[in-house]
């Protein structure tokens, strides 16, 4: 789970951040099981990071990503 997250902050987060149109959200959904540990790095993310919105949910792995844009439907 923490490659997991670390990848998604080196990788994912980091290109959204370089886009030259920040997406209007990005919605960052956790498993019900997932530890408070990363319920609170993703809480800080989203403080830093206004488009990133996380939420809880049931019986949906580590992460699913779904991106919105202005251009784009929510997948």
């Amino acid at each position: 789970m923490e490659y997991r997250l670390s990848f998604f902050k080196e990788a994912t987060l980091a290109s959204i951040r370089a886009q030259s149109v920040l997406p209007t959200a990005w919605l960052v959904f956790l498993d019900d099981q997932a530890p408070d540990w990363l319920r609170d790095e993703m809480s800080a993310l989203s403080e830093e990071n206004r488009f990133l919105k996380s939420a809880p949910t049931r019986r949906v792995g580590a992460l699913l990503l779904l991106r919105r844009t202005p251009q784009d439907r929510l997948l």
